[in-house]
């Protein structure tokens, strides 16, 4: 079983199921031979787990929740979130121009999420794991694509937190990384006050 928590959540998948948690584009099979025997319908009777369980709670979850539910039996891999809203006050490009910069003791709200690479990398579809994962260790930021259209920002990047600055890595679709506007590792989301657990 699989277990992801995040956004105030829990995901579980049983054991041996870990699949691409995005929807991939139908496949049409091929017709059987002539004569071949159809497969057995499942039984309705037998009800199949889902890939993934998302458990969400209110104000957070315990300080030692990441603690104790590594060593829940069962448990193919889990992870979990931190979020918070961190407050931008200045944004550049790859090239170092200024994109955003709000008046003087303006700010703007960032819906910001932390995370340890290795493990969310289990929830990942493959297309996107290596650069999520690369980005995250390298002390970088991931953005959701919404994001990165808003902040017409892409990868080089730079977002600014006061005195704290977040390089961008890597751009992938905002579901990948739980709707949040940017991702990071839990090193780099420590500093940044990216620390209650979802």
């Amino acid at each position: 079983m699989t277990v992801a928590l995040g956004l105030a959540a829990v995901a579980l998948t049983a054991p041996g199921t870990l699949r691409d948690p995005v929807p991939t584009t139908a496949r049409v099979a091929a017709a059987p031979p002539v004569g071949a025997i159809a497969p057995e319908a499942p039984d309705p009777g037998v009800s199949q787990p889902p890939p993934y369980y998302l458990m969400w709670m209110p104000g957070g979850l315990p300080v030692d929740f990441r603690a104790r539910i590594r060593t829940v039996q069962g448990l193919d891999a889990t992870v979990v979130v931190a979020g918070d809203t961190r407050w931008l006050t200045r944004s550049l490009d790859a090239g170092g121009a200024v994109i955003d910069r709000p008046r003087r003791r303006f700010a703007v709200p960032i819906d910001a999420f932390a995370a340890n690479p290795v493990e969310i990398a289990p929830f990942l579809p493959p297309r996107v794991r290596g650069d999520v994962v690369d980005a995250l260790s390298r002390g970088q930021g991931v953005l959701g694509t919404r994001s990165a259209v808003v902040r017409r920002l892409g990868v080089g990047g730079t977002l600014e937190f006061g005195e704290r600055s977040v390089r961008i890595g890597a751009v992938v679709p905002d579901e990948l990384i739980g709707w949040s506007e940017l991702l990071v590792s839990r090193e780099v989301g420590m500093p940044l006050g990216i620390v209650d657990d979802r």
